[in-house]
């Protein structure tokens, strides 16, 4: 079984952002609320535990949930596109990317949320290129755009075919195309800072079977400038693994087992030998820190703005997110992990595919055995206030607003969509069918990008 991250992965995985791994053994058995437990705030990774008490008598059969109300839309807008695969919020406007099979072209689009009018749109050559923004790793999130005050950047091309990619800047207000700069390599935006755009550019690699490993190739980070799309520099590398993030203070390329660290204008600020080959590069905000995941999943380390060693920590996980200076892991337990390394909490739930509340407070996660359920975290200290175990093989939260989280839950018959009460977790509606690519929060409304190439707008709470 697939889900929809899946379902039209592009090749570009070289940015950061692994989707969890789902199960398909437990059928699922109906939706219950829990009793509130807490993590064990610590420094010792190794007693930073809790008891995560999901089980409670207070529980809702598949046969409750087939009574709820159906999460009825307030406007539906489509396109002659294939699918609607990415929504990005900014300014009180929507950026929906869409996009053809492969062979096919794709599009960006400005809507008003309010109606769903079309502000504008812009065809690009080329299908859009996954993973191939900054906001990856939040919740569903894969496909979209990048946005300043002034500029949507959004890559496409022939990916999937492993010819070339473009970096197209768009004049946000009018959907003008600005600039576009083409490469016969695989394009990522990786940060806008500083007046430069941050662009991870990596020789497309085509294996010949499934199980061949990425062999070393050229690899390029390139600094854009935002207002014309030159060059200003250019750093390469030949590695078969690299990845690349940028932040206030500078940029930073992943190269095997090298980090490199950059000033804005390409001055080198440092290079640390890592000492084994890493897969995964995120930044904090402001500059503290950036972290790596090694080969084998258990180790991160924290490095200094010049790439000087902070701290490691033994910690096995799979998904992260790093929100205002604080990093979250999941798998086989979430952790949050302050900017210089202490683990502030621990809980035994399975987490991954996070999404944190507008305000910061709770951190929404996969749970249960089979990953087939939704917890509340408090932030501060890891409380888990509620579980929402739908009757499904798969569920993880996909958006939230300030007085709700919305979960998509997967199951035999299909997908659904579950709008859940953020203070007591209990579910309010429901909506099947709709096999989505994208689910974006708002301050009243949820939108979602289907898989018919079309944007809902539906009522945060029904």
């Amino acid at each position: 079984m697939y889900d929809r991250r899946q379902v039209l992965a592009a090749s570009g995985t070289l940015l950061t952002g692994v989707a969890g791994c789902l199960s398909t053994d437990d059928q699922g058995t109906g939706t219950r609320t829990t009793t509130r437990s807490t993590a064990t705030p610590t420094t010792d990774p190794e007693t930073a535990t809790s008891t995560d008490d999901t089980t409670s008598d207070d529980s809702t059969t598949e046969e409750d949930t087939a009574e709820l109300p159906d999460w009825e839309h307030d406007w539906y807008r489509s396109w002659d596109y294939d699918h609607a695969l990415g929504i990005d919020p900014f300014g009180g406007t929507a950026y929906v990317t869409l996009s053809d099979e492969s062979d096919g072209n794709s599009a960006t689009v400005a809507v008003d949320p309010a109606d769903g009018t079309t502000l504008w749109e812009t065809v690009h050559d080329g299908e859009a290129v996954g993973m191939s923004y900054v906001r990856h790793n939040e919740g569903d999130d894969q496909w979209g755009v990048t946005i300043t005050d002034e500029t949507v950047f959004s890559v496409n091309g022939r990916a999937d075919q492993f010819e070339w990619t473009t970096l197209h800047a768009l004049n946000r207000e009018t959907g003008a195309r600005r600039w576009k700069v083409r490469r016969e390599r695989l394009l990522g935006v990786v940060g806008v800072f500083a007046g430069r755009v941050f662009v991870l550019a990596q020789d497309f690699f085509k294996p010949e079977h499934s199980h061949d490993e990425p062999e070393p190739r050229p690899t390029s980070l390139l600094a854009l400038d935002a207002a014309t799309g030159e060059v200003r520099w250019e750093e390469t590398v030949t590695a078969a693994e690299a990845t690349a993030t940028a932040d206030a203070a500078g940029a930073y390329l992943l190269a095997d087992d090298r980090l490199l660290a950059f000033a804005h204008d390409g001055t080198s600020r440092g290079e640390q030998a890592l000492g084994t080959a890493g897969t995964d590069l995120a930044a904090a905000t402001g500059g503290r820190y950036v972290f790596y995941r090694d080969g084998s999943g258990d180790h991160i380390a924290g490095f200094a703005p010049d790439a000087s060693l902070d701290w490691t920590r033994s910690v096995d996980h799979g998904d992260h997110l790093a929100v205002d200076g604080v990093l979250y892991l999941s798998k086989p337990s979430v952790s949050s992990l302050a900017a210089d390394g202490a683990i502030r909490w621990q809980s035994d739930a399975f987490g991954g595919d996070f999404v944190v509340s507008p305000d910061g407070s709770v951190l929404y996660g996969r749970s249960g055995r089979q990953a087939d359920a939704v917890t509340a975290f408090a932030t501060d200290d890891g409380t888990a206030r509620w579980t929402f175990d739908p009757p499904a093989q798969n569920a993880w939260p996909a958006a939230a607003t300030a007085g709700t989280v919305v979960t998509e839950a997967l199951a035999e018959q299909g997908y659904t969509l579950y709008p859940v009460d953020a203070a007591s977790g209990k579910p309010l509606a429901r909506l099947t069918g709709v096999h989505s690519f994208a689910v974006e929060g708002l301050d009243e409304t949820v939108l979602v990008a289907d898989g018919s190439g079309g944007v809902r707008a539906l009522p945060a709470i029904p």
